[in-house]
């Protein structure tokens, strides 16, 4: 599972909050956490590209909240396009209204969750 947030607001109590009650509250659904962002909430994009390695040769979905979709998918390039020029490897962006703010999950064309 890639959480996309720092992995210090679980493990800090002094910056623990609702969003890392919210992260320990979805991460237990996951058999391997992995966070997406360091310590200066910058993206780690090895540990990224590492997960789209392992999954190279399937189509894989990001659903996230729709506001999160959006951003990713509006502009000239878009996030999305820029991930795709860099990475050679397209992610189909899912917007989830159902899904919390913070929530995503990357799935493979039958709708089964990856997990890195």
């Amino acid at each position: 599972m890639i959480i996309v947030d720092n992995e210090a607001v679980v493990k800090n109590r002094k910056l623990f909050s609702a969003r890392g009650a919210g992260i320990l509250g979805f991460s237990m659904f996951g058999s391997k956490r992995m966070y997406a962002l360091d310590e200066n909430m910058e993206l780690k994009t090895e540990a990224i590209i590492e997960f789209l390695e392992k999954y190279k040769n399937e189509q894989v979905f990001l659903h996230v909240h729709s506001f999160i979709a959006s951003y990713l998918k509006e502009g000239i390039p878009s996030i999305q396009l820029k991930w795709y020029f860099e990475y050679k490897k397209w992610v189909r962006i899912v917007p989830r209204d159902a899904y919390l703010y913070l929530k995503f999950s990357f799935m493979d064309k039958n709708q089964k969750t990856l997990r890195a």
